[in-house]
């Protein structure tokens, strides 16, 4: 098995370039990586694949005419990964590599494991997940995978109106994320508990310091500001259970 990976040591990767939620698994298992921005038709060859798998989006894209060159190698599956979430990738993915049910088995796991750890959690005030960088304020609904777990668990989730983002290149326009003007922060989150996604504490300080609308929540003054690290941008298996962990223990009750 082979897979297209990122710059090894980035502070999403590994020495190999595998993200760090599941690059030990992913070296256990054998899985050897593919360095590079593109796809790499030769060495994606060189493998001898039975099955490919690829996205609708970003730098590594699959597009008509790699699709063609890869149909040549094995039968191919271009998704966009963007407007999934990890659990309909299973559910997609798993009669395809002929796992059905082990696919189903550790959806499963999983939502005993979110049960398991909500039970110990204050849900008595709402939850914002959002990105709050120098780029500005993007918040994800209800509906974005961030929400759907964060609902699992109990929580009610903000989830504003506001201008709906651009998918990543190739992507379709993103519905489960939204911006939100700086200066409607009070308005908008009110009591509740903010999650950073994809940050750690060095983020939520830089924030603080650039919105000043931020700082004058309730949650900025009884320090209910939550990173849920660099793995939460994008959830699959492992950095959904990681998410969830960091909940857990900022909410305990």
């Amino acid at each position: 098995m082979v897979a297209q990976v990122l710059s090894p040591d980035s502070p999403l990767s590994d020495d190999r370039g595998f993200l760090l939620q599941w690059g030990e698994v992913a070296t256990s298992a054998g899985v050897e990586p593919i360095e590079g921005t593109e796809v790499n038709i030769e060495a994606i060859a060189a493998a001898r694949p039975d099955v490919i798998i690829g996205n609708s989006f970003g730098r590594d894209a699959v597009t008509d005419e790699v699709y063609e060159l890869l149909s040549e190698v094995a039968p191919t599956v271009v998704l966009d990964y963007s407007a999934l979430s990890w659990q309909e990738l299973a559910a997609i993915l798993g009669p395809i590599v002929g796992q059905q049910s082990r696919a189903t088995e550790v959806v499963d796991q999983f939502d005993d494991v979110v049960a398991e750890l909500a039970t110990d959690i204050d849900t008595s005030k709402p939850v914002v997940a959002a990105v709050i960088s120098e780029q500005g304020v993007n918040v994800f609904t209800a509906e974005s995978p961030q929400g759907q777990l964060l609902s699992a668990m109990g929580l009610d989730v903000v989830s504003p109106e506001g201008g709906q983002l651009e998918g990543e290149a190739g992507a379709a326009t993103r519905s489960d994320v939204v911006s939100v003007s700086p200066e409607l922060i009070p308005d908008t989150f009110g009591d509740a508990t903010v999650l950073f996604v994809f940050a750690e504490q060095p983020a939520i300080d830089a924030a603080l310091d650039q919105y000043p609308t931020l700082a004058a929540t309730p949650a900025a003054a009884e320090s209910r500001l939550v990173p849920l690290g660099v793995e939460s941008f994008r959830l699959d298996r492992y950095s959904a259970e990681l998410m969830a962990e960091r909940v857990a223990a900022a909410l305990a009750r």
